[in-house]
């Protein structure tokens, strides 16, 4: 699936998602999935889609798409089309949703009767029904909405700045563990080893600190690795049991890109530069 944009408003919109079909691998088929009577329907035949603000498919083929409208407003509308045929306005939009690691999409959504936010699995019923079932609810002031996930072998890690947890995929089980953490850090850049993930950013516990924790799910214990005192860090990635990242030194504000070995703990850094910063991480072997 990807999104497209036109050259001018057709039939009521100006962009696309895009289904390419490789079912026939021999001779790929495109699909357009975007609907114009969706805006038509609810705003008015003068009204159309300028903006794709994003979209999420599981692995039936649901797809819940949003976007923006031309209607003098800041609206909004997101659909729902079911992978076996159907559509229906979206309860969810694409950013409160994320897919699992059974390649099924959750949600995170606000309970007002709790404060706490809901994390659920959905399931589709087409042509016009879909449920929710709870797999663990997470305080509202751990800030889980905006949901920065990491998967790590079979556990799907959500980042909180007071806590995170865990969702496990395991068969039809899912489960969920809520572990509080004594940091609160809003995090600039995540990454994860098979044993770990690291977060970078301010502390607020410790007067907005810049650090780079390291977070052991085997023993849900953390601690702050001293070697990166000396930077403030905004791209992190990891592969081949080496985590690269992107930085800046604070003594001398210079962009540098280094590499921090976690057996050994030493950083040495590979490149640095005055003007340009990172803006993409990530291995390639």
């Amino acid at each position: 699936y990807y999104k497209t944009k036109l050259p001018y408003a057709q039939n009521g919109k100006n962009y696309d998602i895009v289904k390419i079909d490789v079912s026939a691998p021999s001779k790929p088929a495109s699909v357009m999935m975007t609907l114009p009577q969706d805006y038509i329907e609810y705003f008015g035949p003068f009204s159309y889609a300028n903006e794709m603000l994003g979209f999420i498919v599981d692995k039936d083929g649901n797809l819940i798409y949003s976007a923006a409208l031309m209607t003098g407003s800041d609206d909004e509308i997101p659909r729902l089309r079911f992978g076996a045929g159907g559509s229906i306005s979206s309860p969810y939009t694409p950013e409160d949703c994320f897919i699992g690691l059974d390649g099924a999409m959750y949600v995170s959504r606000y309970n007002w009767e709790s404060g706490n936010y809901n994390i659920s699995r959905l399931k589709f019923s087409p042509p016009e029904s879909v449920s929710e079932t709870e797999i663990c609810q997470v305080p509202a002031s751990d800030n889980h909405n905006g949901i920065r996930l990491l998967r790590i072998g079979k556990e799907m890690v959500s980042i909180g700045t007071k806590a995170y947890f865990v969702i496990y995929n395991d068969d039809d089980m899912n489960l969920c563990r809520i572990v509080p953490l004594t940091f609160a850090i809003a995090a600039n850049a995540v990454a994860a080893s098979e044993t770990s993930y690291y977060i970078s950013g301010r502390d607020e516990n410790d007067g907005n600190k810049e650090k780079v924790v390291e977070v052991d799910l085997r023993t849900d214990t953390w601690r702050e690795i001293p070697k990166f005192a000396d930077y403030a860090v905004y791209q992190l990635s990891f592969a081949n049991g080496v985590m690269t990242f992107g930085a800046v030194e604070q003594k001398t504000d210079r962009y540098v890109v280094g590499k921090y070995n976690p057996s050994t703990g030493d950083v040495t850094l590979v490149e640095g530069s005055s003007g340009s910063s990172v803006t993409y991480l990530t291995p390639i072997n």
